[in-house]
């Protein structure tokens, strides 16, 4: 990710442009990060289990969430990892799974245990002068407040994706945009629905929980075929 100005970026998009410090601290990663137009943001990084993570993106001015109710507190010792530095960025090596981070410019993957990437963003999608296709790990603002946070990750070429909850569509959401947002259907013709669940998993194995009640906006391969942008107005 670059200063380049994404394409299509809405006004008021700001992006991560790079990781300029890390700690460990609590059980937790903390990551300080620079944004194209030079604020600060941060990113508070949990090892949940051998092959779960959790990352909160905080924009500037952002504070850490509260413990979440759809989260089940765990009753026994979280999982070892340590942080190496790597050319070039950091790793968080897990049991399992690990999380690589390239600190300028940022981007982020994760790699199993054969150090194949299982899940990642992805910086390479862009277009013929060089630009950011889909939007990356950054925020929106409206005036004064973030009005909502932004992160975009790789489609694999027939890689179909599933979840979010009750939908009239076809099963396969590669190709759509759903908004996770309860409301009435007036119909089984559409997206809309009372049952929204932001679970997103794919047949390469990986799932993707976003873990709040704001609206989400899936852009599931609609922006670019290689990607796809999760929008969360929050």
């Amino acid at each position: 990710m670059t200063t380049t100005k994404p394409y299509d970026a809405p006004p008021g998009f700001d992006w991560v442009r790079r990781l300029s410090s890390w700690r460990v601290d609590k059980g937790a990663l903390w990551l300080e990060l620079d944004t194209a137009w030079g604020r600060g943001a941060g990113m508070r990084i949990e090892v949940l289990e051998p092959e779960i993570y959790r990352w909160t993106f905080m924009p500037p001015a952002a504070s850490p969430p509260r413990p979440s109710p759809c989260l089940v507190p765990r009753t026994h010792p979280a999982p070892r990892w340590s942080v190496r530095e790597r050319p070039g960025g950091i790793a968080i090596v897990g049991p399992r799974l690990s999380l690589e981070i390239d600190s300028e410019p940022w981007s982020l993957r994760f790699v199993d245990a054969r150090k194949k990437p299982a899940f990642a963003e992805n910086p390479s999608d862009v277009d013929g002068l060089g630009r950011p296709f889909v939007l990356p790990l950054g925020y929106i603002r409206d005036g004064r407040r973030v009005a909502s946070t932004v992160q975009s990750f790789r489609l694999e070429p027939d890689e179909p994706l599933y979840g979010l909850g009750e939908k009239f569509t076809r099963l396969d959401k590669v190709g759509q945009r759903i908004v996770s947002w309860t409301r009435d259907a007036l119909g089984s013709t559409s997206e809309r629905s009372h049952k929204n669940i932001p679970f997103l998993w794919s047949s390469r194995g990986w799932g993707l929980y976003l873990d709040g009640g704001a609206r989400i906006t899936w852009e599931l391969g609609t922006r670019s075929c290689q990607s796809f942008t999760v929008i969360v107005d929050d």
